[in-house]
């Protein structure tokens, strides 16, 4: 505490000298400016300025105090990673220098499975080929799925996602997910946004009673049915 407590007196020493530093260039500047010092005195006392701030802090011998205090942390951290060294042994000769995998086929697998899932269609259906391995293609297909729904999103089509959650409606309202319905009403926004009012109303009519006793509870939806 008390360590800190003297660096924090240093810390406010060196602020406010600098402070001063910086108030008497300021001064200095706007006489020279307005054409008040005709006998430069204040634009030799901002040169000095600088000077004596140095000098100030130099007797009040906070640089050499820093460079204690600098070399005594890299001393005890010295030790401490000496101290480490001596705990924790390590026998490098028991790594072994080549990695050895029994089941091919299933690194090959995951392999094509992480090109499936980033979209590499192309990639990873030619990895399969050269790599002679057994995918079925239902490994495939949910990802080419997901890909084709994203592209229609980005495309402002949520026709291919609202078809998706259709499909596993029992599913995921055993999950109590409520995307089906959040897909429902951007898909309404969307219209109203277009200004194609009569659109929405027909749509509103047609999807929001399915989700009337639950997910249109608390959420602001016109009353258009």
């Amino acid at each position: 505490k008390t360590s800190q407590a003297m660096k924090l007196q240093q810390i406010d020493f060196l602020l406010a000298e600098v402070n001063k530093c910086k108030q008497m260039v300021a001064l200095a500047t706007r006489s020279q400016a307005n054409g008040d010092d005709e006998n430069n005195e204040t634009g030799a006392l901002g040169k000095n300025a600088l000077a004596t701030m140095v000098k100030k802090v130099k007797d009040a011998g906070i640089p050499n105090k820093i460079a204690a205090e600098h070399k005594d942390f890299h001393a005890a951290l010295s030790k401490y990673g000496k101290a480490l060294d001596k705990t924790f042994t390590h026998d490098l000769s028991k790594v072994p220098s080549q990695l050895e995998f029994d089941d091919v086929e299933l690194i090959n697998r995951i392999l094509a499975q992480h090109f499936f899932r980033q979209g590499q269609f192309d990639v990873g259906q030619t990895f399969v080929e050269e790599a002679h391995v057994q995918v079925d293609h239902s490994l495939k297909e949910p990802f080419m799925e997901m890909y084709k729904i994203v592209e229609a999103i980005n495309a402002h089509n949520l026709q291919p996602a609202i078809e998706w959650v259709t499909k596993r409606r029992p599913e995921l309202e055993e999950k109590d997910i409520k995307l089906e319905f959040r897909l429902h009403r951007l898909q309404y926004l969307d219209l109203l946004h277009q200004n194609k009012s009569k659109e929405a109303i027909t749509y509103a009519r047609q999807y929001f009673p399915l989700f009337a006793n639950k997910e249109m509870r608390g959420n602001l939806v016109p009353d258009v049915l």
